[in-house]
């Protein structure tokens, strides 16, 4: 099953360390002990979508 990621608890961030580029993702909120890390993976547009299946009221229907 996929997450809507239009209510995300996360943000990802690129770091340049030692010159070598890596993902941080940051929590945006308080999240509790066993709760799923969830962000906006910021796909590009494509012709092809990829269905969400989250079930929130206010998914985008399409991860991207």
């Amino acid at each position: 099953m996929f997450v809507c990621f239009f209510q995300p608890n996360c943000f990802a961030k690129t770091v340049l360390s030692g010159g070598v580029k890596h993902i941080v993702i940051y929590a945006l909120k308080d999240i509790p002990r066993g709760s799923e890390l969830t962000y906006d993976y910021s796909f590009p547009e494509e012709d092809v979508k990829i269905p969400c299946h989250c079930g929130t009221s206010n998914c985008r229907i399409y991860l991207n």
